[in-house]
């Protein structure tokens, strides 16, 4: 499995296998060849499934991304609301492809989760330690900048308005 492939199966998971099977055929009829995860949030952001992107740039001369990537995920949830938020990360300008999970279960204690082909469910917790998450995968071409985007459930799967 490839780290799309397991993108696409969370989409299945989060929204269902219609929006799967119909996002992935629009990535590939669009993107050809090019398809890579910025196609596929951008391809949910216009059907409202997404929020727009924040972008996360590489400083060679510190070794960091700014902003900070904890900070700015963590930033992206509800202070106060308990839940799971889901995020999709299109890692060094599309090398690798990630589902990001927060559990805010206990809103004092969030715990971010790396979900790519190689894990197996929450497996990866990367909480206090995302920055060197992010420099296991380094391209060919160097790291570069980085997209984030906030998944959005469906309005009839909210039980509260979102903030």
């Amino acid at each position: 499995m490839f780290c799309m492939d397991a993108v696409y199966l969370g989409i299945g998971s989060l929204f269902s296998e219609q929006a799967e099977a119909s996002v992935e055929d629009h990535v590939n009829t669009v993107f050809g060849a090019a398809a890579n995860m910025i196609g596929i949030m951008e391809t949910l952001r216009t059907r409202g499934r997404a929020g727009p992107p924040a972008r996360l740039t590489y400083n060679g001369a510190t070794d960091r991304w700014t902003p900070d990537p904890e900070t700015t995920i963590l930033g992206m949830t509800s202070p106060s609301f308990r839940g799971w938020y889901f995020f999709g990360l299109s890692l060094h300008r599309a090398y690798h492809s990630v589902t990001l999970v927060v559990d805010k279960m206990d809103p004092s204690n969030p715990r971010i989760y790396w979900v790519d082909q190689f894990e197996s469910g929450f497996t990866n917790e990367v909480t206090g330690h995302l920055q060197e998450e992010l420099h296991r995968f380094e391209p060919p071409y160097g790291y570069r900048y980085s997209q984030l985007w906030k998944m959005l459930p469906p309005r009839e799967m909210l039980v509260c308005e979102p903030e």
